[in-house]
């Protein structure tokens, strides 16, 4: 079966990992794209304990195949427009997600979200490349995707049976490798669908971390990768000292 880790067993697991690195006297690295986990360990996130209701998301699920993503969104709207304002309408995962807690607790999913004050001191740098070289980036790694075995790690995905609304199902390349494999596109279309649904998370990701207040500190991302990686050790090892000359503000 498809394992599926929720927000909050992500940022526990996090968690024991970085004091393990700390213990033995190192610094963690976290490197990653999802700008709400990033956000979320950052920011101190404390995700509502509400386990999963596979009954529940199915049904969820279910309706927004058949009456469209936004009808989940609206119902979310009426009952908790603080959350439904924060959600794009697009995310079914996250919909479902925050009616999944709000019919569980019978409280609104944004008062769920507590913020405490993070244990450790993050230094977040972020990897600024032009959008055309990030497009062209994208579109050869897809192919190289495709040409690398991605369609039969989607037959293997395939036997397992996950749901329609599965996560695994969901994810980019998994989603358009299945479409060609069940029929419903041809491989260059499954390639193409595949670039353009990349380039619009770059971009939602890219507006995510500019506007939910991480204090980022960007790296031209374009050239020689050893020179990009040292130009970024650099910067965090000046905030690493900025911070403990007492110039920068950090949790304790």
């Amino acid at each position: 079966p498809c394992a599926v880790v929720s927000l909050g067993e992500w940022l526990a697991h996090t968690a024991g990992l970085l004091r393990e690195v700390l213990d033995a006297g190192r610094t963690p690295v976290v490197v990653g794209g999802s700008g709400q986990y990033v956000t979320a360990l950052v920011q101190g996130w404390t995700p509502p304990a509400v386990p999963p209701d596979p009954a529940m998301r199915a049904e969820l699920e279910e309706r927004a195949r058949r009456d469209g993503r936004d009808v989940l969104w609206r119902e979310l709207r009426e009952r908790d427009p603080d959350a439904a304002a924060r959600i794009d309408p697009r995310n079914v995962r996250r919909l479902v997600r925050a009616l999944e807690v709000i019919a569980s607790t019978g409280l609104p999913f944004s008062e769920q979200r507590r913020r405490v004050e993070p244990w450790f001191a993050p230094i977040v740098l972020g990897i600024d490349v032009p959008r055309s070289e990030l497009y062209r980036r994208i579109d050869a790694r897809a192919a190289a995707m495709f040409a690398g075995g991605l369609l039969e790690e989607a037959r293997t995905l395939r036997a397992l049976d996950p749901p329609q609304g599965a996560p695994p199902r969901a994810a980019i390349g998994y989603r358009e490798a299945l479409d060609y494999l069940e029929g419903r596109c041809g491989l260059e279309d499954a390639i193409r669908r595949a670039c353009l649904a990349t380039h619009r998370l770059a971009r939602v990701q890219d507006n995510w971390f500019r506007r939910h207040g991480l204090p980022v500190r960007w790296v031209a991302g374009s050239g020689d990768p050893d020179a990009v990686a040292e130009v970024a050790l650099r910067l965090g090892r000046d905030a690493a000292a900025d911070r403990l000359a007492g110039r920068i503000a950090g949790p304790a």
